[in-house]
């Protein structure tokens, strides 16, 4: 019975210390997380992807289901900016984003009003 009570014990001790450890360690990396408010779009919107060319310039794209378009936001120098996008049609939005320079890349997203998919490229700073 004490060898018994003796492993159990052990064991208890054990799980206890692997709780500590990951919950310590998940304390740690969700203390390095901050919650930042991205520019006013609408009533209702989502972001689906986010792409970073460089820690200071990057784009996020989604939608915008209140305005039925994609939502097209650029992230420069610590500031987010919400951008127009192009008229694409009645009811669309954006699903990805993918840049390989600072003034070249590409959007993907869905146009729902004519059942096809959507491409948007950006260079040299014109959408």
């Amino acid at each position: 019975m004490t060898a018994g009570r003796i492993l159990i014990k052990k064991e208890i001790l054990i799980l206890g210390l692997t709780i500590i450890c990951f919950v310590s360690f998940a304390s740690f990396a969700y203390s390095q997380w901050s919650s930042v408010n991205p520019p006013n779009v609408s009533k209702d919107w989502l972001l689906t992807e986010v792409h970073f060319t460089s820690p200071d310039e990057g784009w996020a794209v989604g939608a915008d289901t209140t305005n039925k378009r994609g939502v097209l936001l650029r992230y420069s120098w610590g500031t987010w900016t919400s951008l127009n996008p192009p008229n694409v049609s009645q009811d669309w939005f954006l699903r990805g984003v993918c840049f390989y320079s600072l003034n070249e890349g590409w959007a993907v997203g869905c146009d729902k009003t004519n059942r096809q998919g959507v491409l948007l490229h950006y260079s040299l700073g014109t959408r």
